[in-house]
């Protein structure tokens, strides 16, 4: 990966998939390995946004596995919130970047 990490901890790193629309979400395992959940376009955006109550219902209807993942990690659902939060703040702010670069 070339690209700098949107969001990077300890226990997740989020990334940009493909598109600036796409994103993978790492969750750290304990014996090193990491286990990758593709964050579908649109949805950092829309997760980021979302009420705290509302979170775990809307990422298990993306991918039941997340939700799973992170409670077997011990995640706790405001944490991984605050993370996808950071990685949208900073994806938009290279969109930002990168538009000032242009010559519009």
């Amino acid at each position: 990966m070339d690209e700098k990490p949107l969001y990077e901890d300890p226990q997740l790193m989020i990334t940009n998939f493909g598109s600036t629309d796409e994103h993978l979400l790492f969750v750290n395992e304990k014996i090193g390995e990491q286990i990758n959940f593709i964050i579908p376009r649109g949805c950092l955006k829309e997760f980021a946004e979302t009420p705290r109550g509302e979170l775990e219902r809307k990422l298990h209807d993306v991918n039941p596995l997340v939700i799973a993942e992170l409670k077997q990690e011990r995640i706790d659902v405001d944490y991984i919130h605050i993370a996808l939060c950071q990685a949208y703040i900073e994806n938009q702010r290279r969109y930002a970047e990168f538009l000032l670069g242009q010559d519009l």
